[in-house]
């Protein structure tokens, strides 16, 4: 039995183990239904298959065994899925790219930085990390590209947060303010990934922007409405509202109206387009020219 979909040859049939990580149902121009399945081997490959057979019911992500008949189309190989048998002892994360972090060390680190917050921000982000926190230290970053591994949103913090100190302490913004707003940066991607690897409704509905900035909101009204005196005292109104900005005004959000705001866009760039652009270089020659149009420019110089 196969594990990696490279290795399908056309005009065969075989059995290949592989993850399912999306399915799509779909109509075709005849009317016939069918679904889309997105698939990936344990050799950090995916694809698309088509399934006109029994439909997969079971919810994503799920490892299958699957018998695949391989055909050779105009631009590229046409796969069919004959049959399928869902393996529930199998992990799906072993099919998922591993992390690039130790996530308890990564995780003590914001902890670490949280603490030299000011005490209405801290209550913040604590309790938001507490509530969020499954998802926020395993979950991707993307569906491909920057940070598109397990803890990819943790690691993505940890590195703006990074930055984000240190540019405080350059520019004279408000450090607290600063370092807050990098660790929650993010965590609106805790409502637009899943756990397998694909954007959610939130993703385009909402975006990451809108979706950060309404769990903020949802973690100030939960404090505001508890019987803790001390701690509601603590929560200042400005400072949530300039939070709030911070995390809406990225691109195509709300206009940048304060320093703070303005530092954490091109930071974010810093972290999430030169991983991009890392990633794609991966495995390519040096001196080669990569035309992408995901990219400024359109093209990427591998060195």
């Amino acid at each position: 039995m196969l594990n990696d979909i490279k290795k399908l040859e056309p005009g065969t049939q075989q059995e290949i183990k592989l993850l399912v990580k999306s399915v799509q149902s779909a109509v075709t121009r005849t009317g016939d239904a069918y679904q889309k399945v997105v698939v990936r081997d344990m050799c950090n490959h995916e694809a698309t298959f088509v399934n006109f057979k029994e439909a997969i019911q079971a919810k994503p992500p799920l490892v299958v065994t699957a018998t695949i008949d391989t055909s050779e189309g105009k631009e590229s190989m046409f796969s069919r899925i004959l049959s399928f048998q869902i393996d529930p002892k199998e992990d799906p994360n072993l099919y998922l790219p591993k992390p690039r972090i130790n996530y308890k060390e990564t995780v003590q680190f914001l902890v670490n930085k949280n603490k030299e917050v000011r005490n209405g921000l801290r209550k913040i982000v604590a309790d938001i990390l507490n509530d969020h926190f499954k998802p926020f230290v395993s979950y991707p970053f993307s569906q491909s590209g920057s940070y598109a591994r397990t803890a990819g949103i943790l690691e993505a913090t940890q590195k703006l947060t990074i930055l984000a100190e240190q540019t405080a302490v350059i520019m004279g913004l408000d450090k607290d303010l600063m370092l807050t707003g990098a660790m929650l940066y993010y965590i609106g991607k805790t409502q637009t990934m899943d756990n397998a690897y694909q954007a959610t409704a939130d993703d385009v509905l909402l975006g990451v922007g809108l979706s950060s900035a309404m769990i903020v909101q949802n973690a100030v009204q939960k404090i505001m409405s508890g019987n803790d005196q001390k701690t509601k005292s603590e929560i200042n109104e400005e400072d949530v509202k300039l939070l709030m900005h911070i995390l809406t005004s990225r691109f195509k959000g709300v206009p940048t109206a304060i320093p703070e705001a303005c530092a954490l866009r091109y930071l974010d760039a810093i972290v999430t387009e030169s991983e991009a652009i890392r990633e794609a270089q991966n495995g390519e020659q040096k001196g080669s020219i990569i035309y992408d149009k995901n990219f400024y420019g359109n093209r990427i110089y591998c060195i």
